[in-house]
């Protein structure tokens, strides 16, 4: 039986980046400069994977382009990133999904695979810091 007391964010606060795109990692990574906080980047859905299975508690917050190569998109990484968060008790780690593909059927998929928040590309690098200050300063822990 699981403790139904949501488990407090991993301190210090990490960012699992999920990005294909280099230029996007890097507006990504100086967005959120001013938080001070460690980002690990995943350039597609299977590394991402291994980094999520070597430090399974370790991200408070996961950023994830749709569109990704190999064989594991960013649907497939958020549904596995909540089917965690929601086995192990966690409120974490929020998941924002940032992608080119903004239709509303597209948002759609994404709030059905657990996302928490979407924004689409080309987004505001101020409304991303924003976003990920509110919802790191309100993460429990």
């Amino acid at each position: 039986m699981t403790d139904p007391t949501p488990r407090p964010a991993p301190t210090p606060q990490r960012v699992l980046l999920v990005e294909d795109h280099e230029h996007i990692r890097k507006l990504v990574n100086a967005s959120l400069k001013p938080l001070r906080i460690p980002i690990d980047e995943a350039s597609s859905g299977d590394a991402a994977r291994v980094l999520l299975h070597a430090h399974p508690d370790a991200y408070s917050l996961a950023i994830l382009d749709i569109m990704l190569p190999g064989g594991t998109n960013g649907l497939d990484l958020c549904r596995e990133i909540i089917a965690r968060r929601n086995a192990a008790g966690h409120a974490w780690p929020y998941v924002i999904v940032l992608s080119a593909r903004a239709q509303q059927s597209d948002r759609q998929m994404a709030a059905d695979s657990g996302a928490d928040r979407f924004m689409s590309k080309p987004f505001s690098p101020l409304e991303l810091l924003a976003t990920v200050r509110a919802q790191l300063s309100s993460s429990p822990g």
